[in-house]
């Protein structure tokens, strides 16, 4: 499988997958060849996941959880990683995020809580989800090691100047809801491009991101859809693709949880 510069480039995400199902369909994912695992604690899903990855060799599993945004404080961070690393079953975590940014918390604080984590081995990593350029800029100052920014990404919704300013600042972007909802089914160049390669307008979908070096964490709730997220590594596309694909970009977004704030670009 393809990798970014540490994220595999293709995860599982697990938002609504729950108890049974979720154990279910992370152990079909793991058999197919999938690695990288996302959750959050918002989903309600580590007991269930900490099941599935039972007697898999822990090195070879990706495994990403994310902070709640209302528990973002240094103390909350502190009692919430045990908690995680306990209900996953593991030793360690390969990537912690900042789920959603807080505008009543210090973010520094947050991260420098999750540092300490770092330092200590019990997170590989540290990252941030749903943070924007203004977000991104008021920490680069401190040099935090923040290897990807999670965000909604997809040819409907590209984000250029955002990906920009991620890569000017040495930060990977992961993209979630990569698929849109199914949307991109009816797309008639995603068709016509899909056509040209014995495959379905949603793998061009997630091809024309790992191509970027997007690592995407599309969800399935099926051993079919399991199968075709995974299956894009056999072929690429070619830059007159890449650039129709590019022609798509509308700034339609399809996920805006009630509650959660949103921020421009």
């Amino acid at each position: 499988m393809q990798k970014t510069a540490i994220i595999p480039s293709i995860g599982l995400g697990t938002w609504k997958l729950r108890g049974d199902e979720c154990e279910k369909i992370v152990k079909e994912a793991l058999e197919i060849g999938y690695r990288h695992i996302d959750t959050a604690d918002m989903y309600e899903n580590h007991r269930a996941i900490g099941r599935a990855i039972r007697g898999v060799e822990r090195e070879k599993i990706f495994l990403a959880t994310k902070l709640l945004m209302l528990e973002l404080l240094p103390s909350q961070v502190d009692k919430a990683v045990p908690r995680f690393l306990r209900d996953l079953q593991v030793d360690y975590l390969d990537l912690l995020l900042i789920h959603w940014p807080n505008p009543d918390v210090d973010m520094a604080e947050t991260l420098r809580a999750m540092v300490e984590f770092k330092e200590k081995g019990l997170v590989r990593n540290i990252g941030v989800s749903n943070f924007v350029r203004f977000h991104l800029e008021a920490l680069e100052p401190f040099h935090f090691p923040i290897i990807t920014n999670q965000i909604e990404m997809h040819p409907y919704l590209q984000r250029r100047l955002l990906v920009e300013t991620c890569k000017r600042m040495g930060i990977e972007v992961t993209a979630y809801r990569p698929l849109a909802k199914g949307a991109f089914e009816k797309d008639t160049t995603l068709q016509k491009i899909g056509k040209a390669h014995g495959k379905s307008p949603s793998q061009i979908a997630l091809k024309w991101l790992v191509q970027q070096d997007i690592a995407v964490i599309p969800k399935a709730s099926s051993l079919e859809h399991l199968k075709t997220n995974f299956d894009i590594f056999d072929f690429q596309l070619t830059s007159e693709e890449m650039e129709a694909i590019r022609q798509l970009d509308s700034g339609e977004r399809y996920c805006a949880p009630e509650g959660y704030p949103t921020y421009e670009d």
